[in-house]
């Protein structure tokens, strides 16, 4: 991206999509990645059947097409590299892509700030970044975690829920006295 001041952990952008006939539209994403000096940004986009932006975005766009942004928006929802008291992470659905550059800035940085993810969803094909978010499980470089399916469970994220979930006696959790507190999610997700 030219002259891209660079992000935070947490901030957002404007996409500005403008028909040949004049008509526009904006939309708001969250950054998912990292800040990096490449000046490369990640958003994630979740394809509305009857969306005005999405189905472009997730459809039309080709690499190369230029695509007009604002940004990168807001500073109180951020997580900075240097903080290094305990963060809680409370996200449902499409919540969590601001928290995943939170996530992946604490692991790209090095940072040792605990961090406590609770993730909920509707069904087991609604999680994002499921891969990633299994690897960092497995690998128990994500800091303790407990993610909540209202629908059945697939089998593999069952046994990631059984396996590292976090509890009051597990060595795995910490002690969150007072934790930061990142909460994204729709109130239809709160459990």
């Amino acid at each position: 991206m030219r002259e891209w001041p660079g992000h935070v952990a947490g901030q957002h952008v404007d996409v500005r999509l403008t028909a040949p006939d004049g008509y526009s539209a904006v939309r708001s994403y969250s950054i998912a990645s990292a800040p990096s000096s490449d000046g490369r940004i990640e958003i994630t986009v979740e394809r509305l059947p009857n969306g005005e932006v999405s189905p472009y975005l997730t459809q039309e766009v080709m690499v190369g097409d230029e695509l007009e942004l604002r940004g990168p928006i807001g500073g109180w929802f951020v997580w900075q590299s240097d903080q290094m008291e305990p963060i809680q992470l409370v996200a449902g659905g499409s919540g969590i892509v601001p928290l995943m550059a939170m996530i992946r800035s604490r692991l790209s940085t090095g940072n040792s700030a605990p961090f406590r993810l609770l993730y909920s969803v509707s069904e087991p094909a609604a999680v994002f970044y499921r891969d990633e978010l299994l690897a960092f499980i497995k690998s128990r470089r994500l800091g303790s975690y407990h993610l909540r399916v209202h629908a059945s469970d697939s089998e593999e994220l069952a046994a990631a829920r059984r396996t590292h979930r976090c509890s009051p006696r597990s060595d795995r959790c910490m002690a969150f006295h007072p934790p930061a507190n990142q909460l994204c999610l729709r109130p239809d997700l709160i459990c």
